[in-house]
């Protein structure tokens, strides 16, 4: 009875022990389910990274094709449009023949143009006399996207010739419609040698379309 007694007071005045948790309680009940629960979302994060970095490549590659088709596209309607030029000049102002510009010319040239106009320039430019030398021309092809009128490919060239009286700077302007180029814009600046400086004050004139 005393010995019962002893411990019923040594029970009584213990102090209760401090519970401590464990990180163990807060996981799933099961080893698999705990490493899933631990391991899935680093996985999940490094097949997003993969996959964005997929789509960079992607669009990088996609673009470098797209500027090389441009590229490679521009330097075909150069050589193209600066053959035109340098094939079209010559015939034109070596007897400057109007029916040779009207033959290359294209529906807005014609549209905004008066044959009498190239009549009137031509007759003006037979003072020159004979074509002694055609220089060639410079110039580059444009390619114009519009989201309304859709894609329009030009050109502008400035070509040089030699007469027997002086020499003449041409600028022209092309348009290509389906796979011909024709003739959007033609201008002539004579240049006389001296004994002709009296005429080299004669206008010069844009014979061209309205379009923009």
């Amino acid at each position: 009875m005393e010995i019962d007694e002893a411990n019923h007071r040594k029970t009584k005045n213990a102090r209760p022990r401090p519970r401590y948790e464990t990180t163990q309680a807060r996981l799933p009940p099961y080893p698999a389910l705990a490493y899933l629960y631990l391991v899935r979302p680093d996985q999940r994060m490094k097949k997003f990274f993969i996959g964005l970095g997929a789509i960079f490549l992607a669009l990088i590659v996609l673009g470098g094709i797209g500027i090389a088709f441009v590229a490679i596209r521009g330097t075909a309607l150069d050589k193209e449009s600066k053959a035109y030029v340098d094939a079209a000049v010559p015939v034109i102002v070596s007897s400057w023949s109007v029916q040779a510009l009207l033959d290359r010319a294209s529906p807005e040239f014609t549209q905004a143009t008066q044959p009498g106009d190239v009549e009137r320039l031509f007759g003006e430019m037979h003072s020159l006399g004979k074509l002694r030398n055609y220089e060639g021309s410079q110039g580059q092809s444009l390619i114009y996207h519009d989201l309304t009128k859709g894609t329009t490919i030009s050109a502008s060239y400035s070509a040089k010739a030699q007469f027997e009286a002086g020499s003449v700077q041409v600028d022209i302007r092309l348009i290509k419609h389906g796979n011909q180029w024709q003739i959007l814009g033609f201008h002539v600046q004579p240049t006389y040698h001296p004994q002709k400086s009296n005429q080299a004050m004669r206008p010069n004139r844009w014979l061209a379309s309205s379009f923009a």
